[in-house]
């Protein structure tokens, strides 16, 4: 049974600050905590020109733009390292581009995920000191790299970190980092994506060069993905990225991108414009960066090697971009099928009552690349942390994800004695760990979770923006879905809005999905009006409720859109029969 969580209703003060606007779209946004004059025209009307902000406000912006300068005016080799996950490939991008529109002749170094693990590691600073670099740019790692980073020094290299990640107690010594999550940093957007960090050096090393904001534009393709694939909030400085970077998206230069875009449908040349919506450019949105371009070019990180979905991203070559797709999509396919494998063989071992609060397993058998996968499934199945690890012969390398009232960062941080490194955001992050110290690694781990976790933090949730009384509802149906329209792109933070009806009648039910199980079909009827329901998942309430019950309902309003009629349908999230 799901825990509904009623959002508490909007405050009087609060109407009464902003009168012109409608009711829902005030709970809307007071739910986001979007509060000013400001936060809300930045919201409702993001703007390129006016809620971007200076880059230079970013500490030891001007540190890294004077280094990057000096290495191009003395011809000195500057070598991009990126990370192996869609959001360190689009910033290596980013930045290669960059590097070369103002005179630098840059190497690319994107580390093997299963040979070398995350960020810097000492084989791969060796190899580019035997290549003659002089400047490391590290983008989506390097910030917990202190020895590495070190290395680099002694052996005359500079590094300058660019990345997003949770800053460490004790800072690596590079040239310069970049990140507006330092202390004492005075950027006022805090949750950018590594792409998005990338982004804001960009154009300050534009400016310094004076190139005009045109050309920078359109890296906001790649800001997009980054930032969706990310899983970053979509609120504030992020809301208008992705907004342009959607618009650059469709009308990108990159012909990776344009293939990747026919591959799954989405080329604008097939998209009516009648179809088009607010922030579903040519039919493409939000959730097509997420679930159809970010794990295609997540899937060679994670199975083979990120050099591939690099090529995607940077190839002219038309025939070689055709191989390179079919490849990726090949690999998605079987990462898909390997995640379901070892998800199942963990639940199995698992059981429907785990003991502890936080769940920790490992394997020789786990692919690296795709732990963090397994660790998110179990967290969203079993509602706790999970920390799943690739258990080597020596080492091991694993990743965690967690549930919202337990920092996982912290919590590795603070067993920080028995790992040899650890990084990431308060509800994701990685790990190495000597195989020696796995089994007091469990016993402290869990006796922190179970500490601290509390039984209702275990209960899932389903947030309701909003319960709508029929009678009194002053909005047409069709007023309410423009509404939520208002609030795309969806994503952290700002998810699809969600309400709640009370004693709908249920006038029609089935079963429909694979085997004739899984997703409810049904027609109810609310004030009046009957709607076409769809519940995935929720099968299993055929045999709990009839034709005539009374039920209450959480969903979200959707279009439904065939042979050119548009009718409105309820996607229901959960249900519970009405308490008369």
């Amino acid at each position: 049974m799901n825990n509904w969580i009623l959002k508490s209703k909007v405050p009087k003060v609060f109407f009464n600050k902003f009168p012109e606007m409608n009711a829902v779209t005030l709970q809307l946004l007071f739910n986001r905590d979007i509060k000013t004059q400001k936060e809300i025209d930045e919201f409702l009307g993001p703007d390129y020109d006016k809620d971007l902000h200076n880059p230079k406000l970013l500490k030891d912006m001007g540190k890294a733009i004077k280094r990057v300068k000096t290495a191009i005016i003395k011809k000195k080799k500057i070598t991009v390292y990126g990370d192996y996950d869609a959001d360190g490939i689009c910033s290596a991008t980013i930045l290669m581009d960059a590097l070369k529109a103002v005179g630098a002749e840059p190497g690319i170094y994107i580390p093997d995920r299963n040979k070398e693990g995350y960020g810097l590691n000492f084989e791969s600073v060796r190899f580019l000191s035997k290549q003659k670099t002089d400047l490391i740019m590290t983008v989506d790692c390097g910030v917990s790299d202190y020895k590495e980073v070190e290395l680099a020094n002694s052996l005359g290299m500079d590094v300058i970190i660019i990345d997003h990640h949770t800053i460490p107690p004790k800072l690596p010594k590079a040239v310069a980092i970049i990140n507006p999550r330092r202390k004492g940093d005075c950027y006022p957007f805090k949750e950018l994506s590594a792409a998005g960090v990338v982004f804001k050096f960009v154009k300050a090393l534009f400016d310094a060069n004076g190139i005009n904001n045109e050309r920078e534009k359109w890296f906001l393709d790649l800001v997009a993905i980054s930032t969706i694939t990310d899983r970053m909030i979509l609120l504030g400085e992020n809301r208008t990225l992705v907004k342009y970077g959607l618009v650059v998206l469709t009308k990108t230069k990159r012909k990776g991108l344009k293939a990747l875009l026919k591959l799954i449908g989405k080329d604008s040349a097939k998209v009516k414009k009648s179809e088009r919506r607010k922030f579903d450019i040519f039919g493409l949105n939000a959730r097509d960066l997420g679930f159809m371009i970010g794990p295609r070019l997540n899937a060679a990180g994670r199975m083979e090697h990120a050099n591939t979905s690099f090529e995607l991203l940077n190839s002219s070559d038309e025939n070689e971009i055709g191989r390179i797709l079919n490849k990726l999509d090949a690999i998605n396919k079987d990462r898909q099928n390997l995640c379901d494998k070892i998800f199942k063989e963990v639940c199995a071992k698992i059981g429907d009552d785990p003991k502890d609060k936080i769940i920790i397993d490992g394997s020789p058998d786990w692919s690296v690349g795709i732990v963090g996968l397994i660790a998110g499934k179990l967290a969203e199945k079993y509602r706790r942390p999970a920390l799943i690890f690739h258990q080597g012969e020596i080492n091991s390398d694993g990743s965690a994800r967690t549930i919202k009232s337990f920092n996982i960062v912290e919590a590795l941080r603070r067993v920080g004695d028995l790992l040899d490194e650890c990084g990431g955001h308060a509800m994701a992050a990685g790990f190495h760990i000597k195989n020696e110290n796995i089994a007091v690694f469990k016993k402290r781990i869990i006796e922190i979770a179970n500490s601290e976790i509390k039984n209702k933090d275990l209960m899932p949730e389903i947030d309701i923006d909003m319960e709508l009384n029929i009678e009194s509802q002053i909005l047409s149906w069709w007023d309410l879905y423009e509404i939520t329209e208002d609030f795309r792109p969806f994503g952290p933070s700002n998810e699809e809005p969600t309400f709640l009806l009370r004693e709908c009648v249920v006038k029609d039910l089935r079963v429909v999905g694979k085997n004739g199980a899984g997703h409810l079909k049904t027609i109810i009827d609310c004030g009046g009006k009957e709607f076409n329901c769809i519940g995935f998942g929720l099968g299993e309430w055929y045999d709990k409720i009839k034709v005539g019950d009374k039920i209450d309902i959480v969903f979200n309003l959707i279009l439904n859109e065939w042979n050119g009629r548009r009718n409105l349908e309820f996607k229901i999230i959960d249900l519970k029969n009405s308490i008369i």
